[in-house]
């Protein structure tokens, strides 16, 4: 998974995950048994044994900050297009 904004951040705590992502604060995401994250700077990896529950806790990450579709900012799945939108242009 790939974390894009400026300041958007990503620092390993033991095996969760400490997230900088244009909050007022600080978000830890704690695994679950079965789940290994591992993170540094703008990429998170998320893996395991059941690929049903991988997927699952992939999404809750995802669903923190997802991608918005004008400046790409975000959590984004490392294989997700993320359809870029046109910015309001003045009237001519």
């Amino acid at each position: 998974m790939n974390v894009n904004g400026v300041g958007f951040k990503v620092t390993q705590k033991g095996n969760d995950v400490e997230l900088g992502i244009g909050l007022s604060h600080p978000v830890l995401v704690k695994a679950e048994p079965g789940i290994k994250l591992t993170g540094d700077k703008t990429e998170i990896s998320v893996k395991g044994i059941d690929k049903e529950q991988v997927g699952r806790f992939a999404a809750y990450i995802r669903d923190i900050k997802p991608c918005e579709p004008y400046h790409a900012y975000g959590i984004s799945y490392s294989d997700e297009v993320v359809v870029r939108k046109e910015a309001k242009s003045a009237k001519k």
